[in-house]
């Protein structure tokens, strides 16, 4: 899962850069590496529902491998939303992630769930507006117009 990170990363930088939403592309990898910490601490702490077998929470990897991410995740969600006006097709971006996410984890369990698996898929909804209302309450209009201001 950690390639599938990678790759989505080099793929959406460059893209948030071309359509000239790098500083959203910024707030949402920020955002999302945050709330991931929120959630996880949440989900493997609080409510023991999962757990990261290879890197142990607050560990060194974690930090390392786990909250980049979630980092990417935010971006994937947030600038979706902004390219695709994902409110008509909420629905589907949810499942597809779901899918791109859950599926090849069960080969490589980079994550293991204590929890059945209709909460999981349950679960993926309020996490994903979660990850998106987050990003909307940011003052992301002001921080992208004093970084044009300072930087361009």
């Amino acid at each position: 899962m950690r390639w599938f990170g990678l790759i989505t990363a080099i793929i959406l930088i460059p893209l948030a850069y071309m359509t000239g939403e790098t500083v959203e592309a910024f707030i949402a990898f920020i955002a999302g590496a945050f709330l991931g910490l929120f959630i996880d601490y949440i989900g493997i702490e609080k409510l023991k529902l999962w757990r990261y077998p290879r890197q142990l929470f607050l560990s060194r990897k974690y930090f390392l491998i786990v909250i980049p991410a979630w980092g990417v995740f935010g971006m994937i969600i947030n600038l979706f939303w902004i390219w695709f006006n994902v409110k008509a097709l909420f629905m589907f971006i949810t499942l597809g992630l779901l899918i791109l996410y859950e599926f090849p984890n069960l080969n490589s369990k980079s994550w293991e769930y204590y929890t059945s698996s209709k909460i999981v898929i349950i679960g993926w909804f309020p996490m994903v507006i979660l990850f998106r209302a987050t990003f909307l309450f940011l003052p992301v209009e002001h921080i992208n117009s004093y970084v044009r201001s300072v930087f361009l």
